[in-house]
């Protein structure tokens, strides 16, 4: 797992302090001392919020007491405020890996501090939660610490963490202090190394921000937007009669219909769609958008099944509070975005996700698709981590031999229609065969969710298409079927009457 945030969970006199400042000495780190307990209250405020729900059937009704609840998006207002926590209490600093808190204010009773935990895993998603305590007999006696009560707090951060291994971590105070080298495995688990330089974004020296050049919008720090051009993907939040009510309810109508019609064939389905960049990082925009939320992901989430369509907008503005997670000069997320999506795509089919290994290659300066719209041309230090380890590629079509030979080469790629088929043999590899329609958010080669799927299940075929093969899915008899595409592109509605070019050797 790749943790983005660290937060130091201790009581008082437990050793918080000093482990706070030997990870601050750890490069790309930054985790800052006690808030007062500020997000345990917003902790209880979300369950307030959310608790409200329950009477939100008789909401309608203006003289109703509860009127109105209906109608609260809970969920963005939590993760707008998590997400100012991060960027104007937190502050961490450009460059930085890893973020978080330490704080000793855990007395509560048992169940509210449960609940905060849940909160802290959560709304930051790739949090490592590590308790830091003490023995309660050696505890300084300046303060009048309750003893009594830190014995059962320590006892409730047992049980968490038992509860929740892979998001937590134990350390006992007298078991390091003095051998600061014990706290290797606290270090691994987090991915760091001692005295890692770390690595430095290249000044921005391209145009100002507000700059519409090529259809390419430039943001603030250097964060570089598709605007318009054969998408306008710009007109879906400054134009209210682009994307419409009808344009919507024909996506919901789309996707209930794949849902019976894959079911029927012994299928389940599940529909992804890739917000756009401008949707999760629209606070990076240089102007004020009319309609923020008219794009395509909001419309389409309020008219169908979230079981099924997943709605991962809040997850990636949680996301970017601790790294980026699309590329600041291309149009696609990088492997933490996808990594989140992939997540909660895991979560709901009730699957375990697989732990990628992260920062495996240095990253490097490189002209991407929206940084090559620009004449001096602007690159970016980035990098793309491969996924596949224990999958491998057993069947492809032409075209991906195609590309892969020559197209990529000479600036000549074909992508619609691409064809490639994985098998894994790991025992830990799921049973099942998923069928993955998609595009280049989810692509052929081994660093995207394609990738990630592979390395998930058993056999895995990716068709580069945004509309479906019924045919091909009743060929392979999948027990998945996933389709994802970019918001970008959902303006215009698939027919569904895509044949995949079945020609391999």
């Amino acid at each position: 797992m790749t943790y983005t945030y660290a937060f130091i969970i201790s009581h008082m006199h437990g050793g918080a302090g000093p482990l706070q400042e030997y990870l601050n000495r750890q490069s790309g780190t930054c985790i800052r001392g006690a808030n007062a307990g500020a997000l345990f209250s917003l902790s209880r405020m979300a369950a307030n919020l959310q608790a409200s729900q329950r009477f939100a059937d008789t909401a309608a009704a203006s003289g109703s007491p509860w009127h109105g609840a209906d109608r609260m998006q809970i969920e963005e207002f939590i993760a707008q405020t998590v997400s100012g926590f991060v960027h104007h209490v937190l502050t961490p600093p450009t460059g930085t890996r890893l973020t978080g808190f330490s704080e000793t204010r855990h007395l509560m009773p048992e169940p509210q501090l449960f609940e905060y935990l849940d909160f802290l895993r959560t709304y930051f998603p790739g949090a490592l939660l590590i308790f830091q305590t003490r023995d309660p007999d050696d505890l300084p006696a300046d303060g009048n610490p309750d003893i009594s009560a830190i014995r059962r707090a320590q006892a409730s951060f047992r049980s968490y963490a038992e509860q929740h291994p892979q998001s937590c971590i134990s350390l006992q105070h007298e078991e390091w202090a003095g051998n600061p080298d014990r706290l290797q495995p606290l270090l691994a688990k987090l991915g760091l190394t001692a005295d890692t330089p770390p690595e430095q974004a290249p000044a921005w020296n391209g145009p100002p921000p507000g700059t519409v050049e090529n259809g390419v919008m430039v943001g603030k720090d250097g964060w570089l937007f598709l605007w318009s051009g054969s998408n306008d993907v710009h007109r879906y939040y400054t134009d209210s009669g682009y994307f419409t009510d009808r344009d919507a309810q024909d996506w919901a109508d789309l996707l209930n219909t794949r849902r019976t019609r894959i079911a029927a064939l012994g299928a389940t389905y599940r529909h992804l769609t890739v917000p756009d960049k401008i949707s999760v990082y629209r606070d990076h925009l240089p102007r004020s958008l009319p309609h923020p939320d008219r794009h395509p992901v909001r419309q389409i989430a309020a008219l169908v099944d979230a079981h099924f369509n997943l709605d991962i907008l809040n997850d990636l503005r949680r996301g970017t509070a601790a790294q980026p997670i699309f590329y600041k000069t291309d149009t696609h997320w990088n492997h933490e975005g996808c990594l989140i999506a992939y997540q909660r795509l895991c979560a709901s089919l009730d699957v375990t996700p697989q732990v990628f290994p992260t920062h495996s290659r240095p990253a490097r300066e490189m002209v991407l698709d929206l940084g090559n719209k620009f004449q001096p041309p602007i690159q970016e230090n980035a990098r793309f981590l491969p996924v596949l380890r224990h999958a491998r590629r057993v069947g492809d079509n032409e075209m991906v031999r195609y590309n892969e030979a020559e197209g990529f080469a000479k600036g000549t790629p074909r992508f619609v229609g691409c064809h490639i088929r994985t098998l894994n043999e790991s025992p830990t590899a799921r049973p099942e065969t998923v069928v993955l329609f998609g595009d280049s958010f989810s692509e052929f080669r081994p660093h995207l969710l394609t990738a990630m799927l592979a390395e998930t299940y058993r056999e895995v075929h990716f068709v580069w298409s945004t509309s479906l093969d019924y045919d091909f899915i009743a060929r392979i008899r999948p027990q998945i079927v996933i389709t994802e595409i970019a918001e970008r592109f959902v303006k215009k509605l698939p027919i569904d009457d895509f044949h995949v070019p079945m020609d391999e050797p």
